[in-house]
Parts: structure tokens; sequence; C-alpha cells
């Protein structure tokens, strides 16, 4: 059962799931890692505003210390006000790139227990997402950030993030091979979400912010990776065990995967497939989520159905409702 508490705090089966963003709600907008120019800053915050929120800059974003928007120090004291605001009803990466594993063991994560908010981002923000997750035990979402904005939101992007984040929809879709989607293994599945960059994912582990998949539906993605990088990620994965008890798992967009010059042998689906050969959970490929141009939400930590029947769609669909 959820319990909403004056649209601050819901919890369901222990965790705590965030409010619903309504129309005319502030987010706040974080670049813990790279930073993003002006002209890029203001072009995607009016489309944030003509999609109906109030987009709030911190002055953080402006600052530049070679690649990072500003010292470890000024990051980290930016990301914490953002995630203790009780104004802001959601906190957004501006970008990517590195530099939010440089921080997170500076963060506090107490403030969020007396006003939880919607945390979004991808590829860096993994970190980030499965650290509270862990720690706060919220409720995080894998999804687009500000940058994904430059040139206006891909229009499925858009239809989900409204369905998820503002109506709150337990969202229910079919994916067949139109869409990129593919049964690497048939199965059903069901378990909470968790996951996110595979490169950020193999660098959590064996630290204060490692994560369990026992009895969850894995999530991984990534970017600009060779294909031999690729397959090392997942020896790690095995051997650290976190493929061994997964109720499924699920491969969004691997975009500009590289290979060397005398080729490595195997696909991306090959190596995926090979290194869970030991194992009977679903597995799909080419899921929209990612570091392509569509962005379907992936809710860290909500119960979640995944149907690969041979011969059939793909489905996917949330079993509990994303947000309160």
């Amino acid at each position: 059962m959820v319990q909403v508490l004056d649209r601050q705090k819901s919890t369901l089966a222990g965790k705590v799931i965030p409010p619903r963003l309504r129309r005319g709600d502030s987010i706040g907008i974080i670049s813990p890692g790279r930073w993003m120019s002006e002209e890029d800053l203001a072009t995607t915050c009016s489309h944030l505003e003509r999609l109906g929120f109030k987009p709030q800059l911190h002055d953080q974003n402006f600052q530049r210390l070679h690649q990072f928007a500003g010292s470890d120090h000024d990051r980290t004291v930016a990301l914490q006000s953002m995630l203790c605001d009780p104004n802001l009803k959601a906190v957004m990466f501006a970008k990517g790139g590195y530099g939010t594993l440089r921080i997170l063991d500076d963060l506090d994560y107490q403030c969020m227990a007396n006003a939880p908010k919607i945390v979004i981002g991808f590829s860096d923000a993994t970190a980030l997402l499965i650290d509270l997750h862990r720690k706060a035990n919220l409720v995080t979402y894998h999804g687009p950030m500000l940058y994904d904005l430059i040139e206006g939101i891909d229009s499925d992007t858009w239809k989900w993030f409204e369905a998820m984040m503002v109506n709150g929809e337990q969202i229910k879709h079919s994916f067949d091979s139109s869409s990129g989607a593919r049964i690497l293994r048939p199965g059903v599945g069901e378990g909470p979400l968790i996951g996110g960059s595979l490169t950020l994912l193999i660098n959590l582990l064996c630290t204060d912010s490692d994560f369990s998949t026992d009895g969850r539906i894995l999530f991984v993605e990534d970017d600009d990776e060779p294909l031999y990088s690729i397959d090392r990620m997942f020896v790690h994965l095995k051997r650290s065990g976190k493929l061994s008890n997964l109720k499924g798992l699920v491969v969004g967009q691997m975009r500009r995967i590289s290979d060397n010059q005398i080729p490595f042998g195997y696909s991306v689906d090959e190596i995926v497939f090979e290194h869970c050969a030991n194992t009977t959970f679903p597995i799909v490929a080419g899921f929209p989520f990612g570091h392509g141009s569509k962005q379907l939400i992936m809710p860290i930590g909500i119960q979640s159905l995944l149907e690969a029947r041979a011969g059939s769609p793909v489905h996917f669909q949330l079993l509990e409702p994303p947000v309160s």
C-alpha cells in the first residue's frame, strides 16, 4: 500500500517514492561532472519551460575547472543544496561526462528523507542514482538530461516522460523488431529494476556504493567503448556474482561501439549471451534507453515485468507506480 504524506513522501514496500511532477514545478539543474556552455544551458532551459516547468540553474553550472563544472568541493556543495531544497520537485543533470564519482563520498542524503524528489539522468548520473537508491532507499530515474533537449526532445521520450513523471502511469509497452528490440534468450522475469551505464556500474563495485542485483532486472547501456572493453566489463559482472541471480537482463542502446585493428571477434549480443550462458533469465537487447535518441525512463527500484516470448514483441511493464 502506498502512503502519501502531504506530497512530501510516499513508501511502497519500504521504498521512498518521490511525488509526481506538476506543471509549474521547479526543477533544479546541476552539473556534477562536466560543464555545459551558457548558450546550451539557455537553449535547453527554454525547452524545459515550454514543457511547463521552471528550471532553476545553480550558479555552479557556470563554473569552469578544466573539464569540470567547478572544483569537487563546489560541485558537492551545489548538488547537496539542490538535493535538500524543499522548493525543488526534481533535480536533473545538465549533462554527463565524468565527475560524479569524485564527489559521492562527501554527500549526505539524510535530508532526502524529509523532502524526497525526483533525481533523473543517465551516463555519469548512474553513480548518483545507484548511490541514492542504496543509501536513501530512494527510487531514482535513469532518463533524459537537460543536454538531450538541445535539438528538441524525441517525441517518444517526452511521451514516456509525461506518462510516468507527470501522470504517474504504470506504463506497459510492447516493442517489436522495428523498435530495434531483439530477444537474445526468451523467458519471463519479474523484479525491481537496477542498472545504468555499464562503465559506471563497474566502477561502483567493491566500494561504499556497491549494489545488489539478486532478484532484480538489470539494465545496462554504454557509449564509445571498444568491444573488448564491453567484454571485460561483463566478465567483471560475472566474476562478482552480479549475473548469477537476475530475474532478467535488458541491454539498451550501445552506441559508437568500436573494434581494434585485429577484430575482437564477438558482437555485443554475443558477448552478453556468452557470459550469461549458465543462467536461465530472459535477455533482451536493443531497448530504447541510453545514449541514443530515445530515452525510456527506467525507475530504479520499481517492480517491473519483462516478457520475452519467441516470435512475439517484447513486453515491458511497471508493476508499481513510478511516482506517488
